[in-house]
């Protein structure tokens, strides 16, 4: 869950700099950024995971904690059942939901009406609907009929620019995301910048002709309207779509590269500070002053999660297996939780669930060396005892 927070806030800040650059680079870009952003904010995360994964973390202390004892008497207990986690995959599940919804609704209304095959497009044609696209497929509203051309020159553009497979990968990073509501601002930042192309496009070749189709359409009654699709007919400023058309825009391709740079600065910056390690002799530790990594809450707490996520393994009971696991890991100055093995072996089962736990917890308050942050490693001894 904290990588998906910090996934996130990169979200947000990567938007809000976009929002800044935007009206400085054309259509094309704009779309790439807005595709490109969720991708470049997990690209982050997962070269600092790499870092941490690969890079040689040198223990500044080791440190061992109390005894944990957990016995078979003791496994019934208080247990908390809400946790963050069920809250968003129970979100994940109702974005599936609704997505599979929009699919199956927009298939099926494709599957009630004939079509014409024209150059590798699907041509459909009703009156109820306005004309929209989906993937290879364009429908037109018949009661367009004198402007149909045009029209469906406009739903061949999304066509050709895979307009809905944008869409689409949009809806995918939604359900990733669903509780950032920068997520959906981008969305339908997405789907103007789509229709602006597409104006834009037209205008150069139709001029005024292309506006005047634009308004006798926004002055129409509006139809039912299907989601995941480019619509021709849709609720965006009239007037902002005629002024953006009309304008072009002096592109500055280095403002293009402003994100992608700023990516690469910050994977250099957590490859040189987050977790490179502090070499120090048995010597040094003596005399430097410790400040030991915490479990959110203290041991107690520690100890309280222990107890309510450990369980005993019913093949180990069954076998009469008891003993004390010592499980080494490392608190690194992010306060999570790397490098977890055993460095005591008691039972296999016993071993696993022990390790288990352990990488389930929370970010601890990482440890520090003179007031700086540093990498800990910490051991937990577990009893496992059969009463």
């Amino acid at each position: 869950m904290y990588n998906l927070i910090e996934i996130n806030v990169y979200i947000l800040f990567f938007y809000l700099l976009y929002v800044i650059i935007k009206n400085k680079i054309n259509f094309t870009n704009r779309k790439r950024l807005l595709l490109l952003i969720p991708l470049f904010s997990l690209l982050i995360i997962g070269i600092k995971e790499l870092i941490t994964i690969y890079s040689e973390v040198t223990p500044i202390a080791f440190l061992e904690l109390d005894l944990f004892e957990i016995s078979q008497s003791e496994l019934i207990r208080e247990t908390n059942w809400f946790k963050w986690e069920y809250l968003y995959f129970a979100g994940v599940a109702i974005s599936i939901a609704v997505l599979i919804f929009k699919l199956i609704r927009i298939t099926n209304f494709f599957k009630k009406l004939n079509f014409d095959l024209k150059d590798g497009i699907k041509i459909y044609q009703s009156n109820t609907a306005d004309s929209f696209t989906f993937l290879n497929k364009i429908h037109l509203n018949s009661s367009d009929y004198s402007e149909t051309p045009i029209i469906e020159e406009h739903e061949r553009i999304h066509v050709e620019k895979k307009h809905t497979i944008e869409l689409l990968l949009m809806e995918i990073y939604q359900l990733i995301c669903w509780f950032n509501p920068i997520i959906y601002l981008m969305k339908w930042e997405l789907k103007r910048t789509q229709e602006y192309q597409v104006d834009q496009i037209l205008f150069e070749k139709y001029k005024e002709t292309y506006i005047e189709i634009l308004l006798s359409n926004s002055l129409q009654i509006s139809k039912h309207k299907y989601l995941l699709t480019s619509q021709f007919s849709n609720k965006l400023n009239l007037a902002k779509r005629s002024i953006i058309m009309k304008n072009s825009i002096n592109q500055n391709l280095k403002l293009v590269a402003v994100i992608p740079v700023l990516v690469l600065l910050f994977s250099f910056v957590t490859w040189t500070s987050d977790d490179t390690p502090i070499q120090m002799n048995p010597s040094q530790l003596v005399k430097d002053e410790i400040v030991q990594p915490q479990f959110p809450g203290g041991n107690e707490a520690m100890f309280k999660f222990l107890s309510e996520n450990i369980k005993y393994p019913e093949a180990a009971k069954k076998a009469n297996k008891e003993g004390v696991v010592y499980v080494g890991f490392v608190v690194n100055k992010r306060g999570k939780i790397k490098k977890v093995i055993v460095k005591r072996k008691v039972d296999e089962e016993l071993d696993a669930e022990a390790v288990r736990v352990i990488k389930s917890m929370p970010r601890w308050t990482p440890g520090t060396i003179n007031g700086k942050k540093a990498n800990v490693e910490m051991v937990v001894p577990i009893n496992y005892k059969l009463k």
